[in-house]
């Protein structure tokens, strides 16, 4: 909870990522190499195997399934994918890939291998993998975000721990704020803001020694 008031909401999936693979590198359920390919695709050398579906698969997508071939539980992946291009066009061409049936004995690839397939193939639908990846692994809880706890907050603050909101463009919480000062008991001519621009700072700062 805590954790998710500091974050932008862009950032919270990644975060319940990162903590779901550092519990499990713990528990020696990481293999290293297939992480390291899974955030970076591995190192881009010259390929000498002719892409053999280049009407739908881009130059990138091939050269990264040249690379991940290597990786320990995906060895003959390129080759199949050769001999097998319909079925993989058909995955290719799903409009929800991630929860399709992989082709073959590929099917058989659990977590971090089945999201490198799904990386070199359909990039564009790693984050829902990312989330059932979470769920099947740490619950459905931390991909939830609780929403913003107002009073939740205020008790876990005080006048030296003061509560900062950093505003995404559009967002306004002053409505929210003086609704709550108002279940507090407070007027809301007792509530003091501060517009922070040019020559703002010294009134805002005299506020907060007064807060204190």
């Amino acid at each position: 909870k805590n954790v998710c008031r500091s974050l932008f909401e862009k950032d919270k999936l990644l975060f319940s990522f990162i903590l779901t693979i550092n519990i499990m590198k713990g528990r020696n359920l990481v293999d290293e190499e297939t992480w390291r390919f899974l955030l970076t695709g591995g190192v881009g050398l010259d390929n000498p195997y002719p892409n053999p579906a280049s009407d739908w698969l881009g130059e990138k997508s091939w050269g990264e399934i040249v690379r991940a071939s290597e990786l320990c539980n995906l060895k003959g992946f390129k080759d199949d994918l050769s001999q097998n291009i319909a079925d993989w066009k058909v995955f290719y061409d799903s409009t929800m890939p991630q929860d399709e049936t992989y082709p073959g004995k590929w099917n058989e690839l659990k977590g971090l291998d089945r999201m490198v397939v799904l990386r070199v193939l359909r990039p564009d639908k790693v984050v829902p993998a990312v989330q059932d990846f979470i769920v099947n692994n740490l619950g459905k809880f931390f991909i939830e975000p609780p929403t913003f706890d107002l009073v939740g907050s205020f008790n876990d603050g005080n006048c030296y721990s003061p509560l900062i909101f950093v505003l995404s463009p559009g967002s306004d919480p002053m409505a929210s704020l003086l609704k709550f000062a108002e279940d507090k008991g407070l007027k809301v001519s007792q509530v003091k803001t501060v517009s922070l621009g040019q020559g703002q700072g010294p009134i805002a700062q005299k506020l907060i020694e007064n807060g204190i």
